[in-house]
């Protein structure tokens, strides 16, 4: 109760400071938008981002059902009981909070702050796209069980906020018609879909089940990397920090629009080719260094500012 009354006072309170800092700004997200019951899927239809965000959702469910209903076949073949299957859920929901928490503590904000929104969507995919490679070659039941704690977690700590981060930059019609649309019917859609996919994949064996994962897991990188709605959003955050550095006389470029494209490739790229396994040894550094020239600093400035320690 008292965790639950302290939740509350900070939600009254932050919503305070939502209203005051509108009316310093003069804008209004009070009053009611009218509409009517279909405008958050009217919204998707006709926006490109929001039919990606809407895919990348879906997808994302479906990696998780199958997942969760293999793991299900697991524990009732290796535990005879009620209570030994609660229990190994239990640690399974334990493990999960856990490396949420700690992800969310040191990790997911210098994510966003030093690289933007196309890590914090990238990584989990990543992660996902090795595991289910992992499990389609040998899916052991502990193995699935790491893969679960590991994509669960990710989509909690990394690709949720990620996403909500995506609605602080649009108005409130799709902030919040069209995101409300998203996450109930494309949401439980997916969950319904993939598991009725699920049945029909699973009477061919647990390689063919994680097979059809690795393929949505990696569809998922493709809507992320390719996809010019999404990409155009995540690169608005890189435009902060290039007309920074060309204000302090350390990036010189003749325009601001092919450098903000220059960077948003060449990370989104080199993540891409570590997922692929043609990354190199301290290919992070090598490609903020080569963006980093590019961009107009000198030599030494750029190998120094690429080795430098992510902030905490």
């Amino acid at each position: 109760m008292a965790f639950l009354a302290l939740g509350v006072a900070c939600i009254w309170r932050l919503r305070r400071w939502a209203v005051q800092r509108d009316e310093r700004i003069g804008r209004d997200n009070e009053s009611a938008m009218g509409g009517g019951l279909l405008a958050g899927l009217t919204l998707i239809a006709k926006e490109p981002l929001l039919r990606w965000l809407a895919v990348l959702v879906f997808l994302g469910v479906g990696i998780g059902q199958f997942l969760y209903n293999e793991q299900v076949l697991i524990v009732r073949e290796r535990f005879a009981t009620a209570e030994e299957r609660t229990a190994f859920f239990a640690g399974i929901d334990i493990a999960v909070n856990v490396l949420t928490l700690l992800v969310q503590l040191f990790a997911t904000r210098w994510l966003l702050s030093r690289f933007g929104l196309a890590p914090v969507l990238l990584v989990p995919m990543a992660a996902a796209v090795l595991g289910f490679a992992v499990l389609a070659a040998s899916p052991l039941p502990l193995l699935v069980s790491a893969v679960l704690v590991l994509t669960r977690s990710n989509e909690f700590s990394l690709m949720k906020p990620g996403r909500e981060t995506i609605y602080t930059r649009v108005d409130r019609q799709w902030r919040y018609k069209a995101g409300a649309a998203i996450d109930t019917a494309f949401f439980r859609g997916g969950e319904i879909t993939f598991s009725w996919t699920y049945k029909a994949l699973s009477a061919f064996g647990s390689s063919v089940v994680f097979g059809a994962g690795l393929t949505w897991a990696s569809a998922v990188i493709r809507v992320v990397h390719f996809n010019q709605a999404i990409r155009s959003k995540i690169a608005n955050y890189v435009l902060v920090d290039l007309r920074a550095g060309a204000e302090e006389g350390v990036f010189s470029y003749p325009d601001e629009n092919i450098a903000r494209d220059l960077v948003v490739s060449c990370v989104v790229g080199g993540m891409r080719a570590v997922v692929e396994g043609r990354g190199i040894q301290d290919h992070d550094s090598q490609v903020a260094e080569m963006v980093l020239k590019a961009l107009g600093a000198t030599p030494a400035r750029a190998r120094k500012l690429a080795q430098q320690p992510l902030p905490g």
